[in-house]
């Protein structure tokens, strides 16, 4: 048990207790107990390891984390997560995590680079080929089935080095969607869209604003929403989310969150929710779809850069699986 000591009494020494204990705890073992603070401590950590079991009190009830068949990790878990920082040196086929990396027609490429406070940035480029970059880092698009899971989440943090304009046109997605290379429309998916040329197909942009859009698809049946504050989507706040050059480290970076269960796609800019969508969203065997950050360019000879920062993607199963 790791003990508070008695001159602990107050509540700077509380605190001050608590980060040497953290500071020193590279694991909790078998047994053990993380003993409950008073007054009320916040205790965080991205990596706290339960060798078997754990218990941590409060005042009112116990809650019990354990990696056993109920575990919140590993096999026997129901949360499946992923997350990619982006600090490798990257190329056309490249394989990180769930990802493939790849770069398709003209001279578009893949690179990295590093900005203060963001290690590790990945940055899809479309080259200066006239109308024929594009850029794909994505998951087998053959795995998520919407239906099948009680939910699963894309996260991107990004920004656009340049936006697009009617000389220089571009267009990427990020979220689910099962879009060929030369394409940025999703047989079955659900997404952001940023598509200020408006060239996808049932988009809403036609007054070609830098101006996002929340978007569903289900065999080829689309819904779009363009975010803007004006329209309203299925569910939800008519939320905005515009779009503005990225300055580096931190001016107009964005972190574009889709979250979809089987009845509902929740789009959130910088963990605020600005859409909801609940039609046509794909379900099924047939529908199945897979992860994507996408970059098509249409027009023009200026190579277009989006950084991207981060990746997060989960799955929560509805059970756990068995051997």
């Amino acid at each position: 048990m790791l003990e508070r000591p008695p001159y602990a009494s107050s509540v700077s020494q509380h605190r001050l207790w608590a980060a040497a204990v953290i500071a020193a705890l590279v694991g909790i073992g078998i047994g053990e107990t993380f003993e409950r603070i008073t007054p009320a401590t916040t205790f965080r950590t991205d990596n706290l390891q339960v060798d078997e079991s754990a218990t941590f009190e409060s005042a009112t009830s116990a809650v019990t984390f354990t990696n056993g068949p109920s575990g919140i990790n590993g096999y026997s878990g129901t949360h499946l997560e992923w997350n990619e920082e982006w600090m490798a040196t990257y190329a056309n086929g490249s394989i990180t995590g769930p990802f493939n990396v790849t770069t398709n027609s003209g001279n578009a490429a893949i690179g990295t680079v590093t900005a203060s406070g963001r290690p590790g940035i990945i940055q899809m480029q479309t080259g200066t080929s006239t109308s024929t970059g594009n850029i794909e880092i994505q998951t087998a698009n053959t795995f998520i089935d919407f239906g099948a899971f009680t939910q699963t989440t894309l996260s991107s943090t990004l920004g656009f080095e340049a936006l697009s304009n009617g000389t220089d046109t571009y267009a990427f997605f990020a979220g689910y969607c099962d879009a060929a290379a030369a394409s940025i429309n999703c047989t079955d998916g659900c997404g952001f869209l940023y598509d200020q040329g408006n060239v996808a197909t049932g988009g809403v942009n036609t007054g070609n604003a830098n101006t996002w859009e929340a978007t569903c698809a289900s065999n080829s049946s689309r819904t779009f929403y363009l975010l803007n504050g004006t329209g309203n989507c299925d569910v939800g706040p008519a939320g905005t989310a515009n779009v503005a050059a990225y300055v580096a480290p931190n001016t107009n970076i964005q972190t574009m969150t889709v979250t979809v269960t089987p009845t509902l796609a929740t789009f959130k800019v910088n963990n605020t929710v600005v859409c909801q969508i609940n039609t046509n969203i794909p379900s099924g065997s047939s529908r199945v779809t897979g992860a994507q950050q996408h970059m098509l360019k249409s027009a023009g000879s200026t190579s277009r850069v989006v950084d991207i920062d981060r990746t997060m993607l989960s799955i929560d199963l509805p059970t756990p699986r068995s051997p």
